[in-house]
């Protein structure tokens, strides 16, 4: 397999991710977004839709490898700015973690960390030398990453229903 393959697998991995735990917990994500205090009230949840359908558009492209380059660019600048926003809600808020994914989230932990992670990982992409793309690879990919989705859901319900076990207990 291709180090390209491998990484476009990581980062449409994490964006897909990122869009199912959003749409999943939709009210934290806005109520995240909206305590960042950076956009006014009313362009908020246009901000929100804005960006998951951004986020769908990363996903798409890396599955079916469009816009190579450019998608790396794309997505790089994206991290930036959440980088950004992580480093003025550490300076104004004094948390250093998000609930950018929703509550409970495993993503939600070392956020600036993961995403000069994934930054790297587009500056490798970039680099690497270009090979024939096949469709094989984007069904590879896609079936991977929904498989993985619902790993993660039945991982995460688990972990609820253990949760309401425990406070059922206490009841």
């Amino acid at each position: 397999m291709s180090w390209s393959i491998l990484f476009q697998f990581i980062i449409a991995f994490i964006f897909a991710l990122s869009l199912f735990s959003k749409l999943s917990d939709y009210d934290s994500f806005f109520q995240e977004v909206e305590s960042l205090e950076i956009i006014p009230h009313k362009l908020i949840a246009l901000s929100v839709y804005s960006l998951l359908i951004f986020e769908l558009f990363l996903v798409v492209s890396y599955v079916l490898d469009l816009f190579s380059v450019w998608r790396e660019l794309f997505t790089i600048t994206l991290l930036l700015f959440f980088i950004i926003i992580l480093l003025r809600k550490t300076k104004t808020k004094n948390q250093t973690t998000c609930s950018c994914f929703g509550n409970d989230n495993f993503l939600n932990k070392y956020p600036i960390q993961r995403n000069l992670i994934l930054i790297l990982i587009c500056i490798l992409n970039m680099n690497i030398v270009s090979f024939q793309f096949q469709w094989s690879h984007s069904i590879f990919l896609f079936f991977s990453i929904l498989l993985f989705l619902v790993l993660f859901d039945i991982w995460n319900t688990i972990k609820k229903i253990k949760v309401m076990g425990k406070i059922h207990d206490h009841i």
